[in-house]
């Protein structure tokens, strides 16, 4: 975060902060949890995300054998930027668990539930996906008409 709010002047200064990005996420995520959520004060991060579902994101529905549907899940992870996973989880107001797969440096988070879905559900109203991820959101989306 502190690249978005502080620019670096140079492209030494741009290669140390780079180089050291994963050092204060625990203080970045301490932040992003005791204030205003930060996603939010970014006037290009919902765009962005958009972006970023579209490549990292994944819509579930998992059935029961009977064919109803069991759960409907957002789900999105990313390797070492656990703020960003967290930031993701702020920004769709979601109490769920954020994981850290064992041994790795992968953070990941499955939202659902109908407060996060409705948050959800908004944003691509206003934020559309494009492609193939949008004829998966779609599937997703629709699957709570057919309850």
């Amino acid at each position: 975060m502190d690249i978005l709010e502080n620019p670096p002047l140079n492209e030494d200064n741009l290669i140390i902060r780079r180089d050291n990005q994963y050092l204060s996420q625990d203080e970045i995520i301490k932040n992003l949890t005791t204030s205003l959520p930060k996603a939010r004060t970014i006037p290009y991060f919902s765009a962005w995300l958009s972006g970023f579902i579209e490549a990292e994101g994944n819509f579930n529905i998992v059935r029961r054998k009977t064919g109803g549907i069991y759960v409907r899940r957002f789900s999105i992870g990313q390797n070492k930027d656990r703020y960003l996973i967290d930031m993701i989880k702020v920004y769709f107001e979601s109490a769920h668990t954020l994981y850290q797969d064992k041994n790795k440096e992968h953070y990941r988070i499955s939202i659902g539930g109908f407060y996060s879905n409705k948050c959800i559900i908004k944003h691509f109203e206003i934020y559309p996906l494009l492609g193939e991820k949008l004829i998966s959101y779609e599937k997703w989306k629709d699957s709570f008409k057919n309850k």
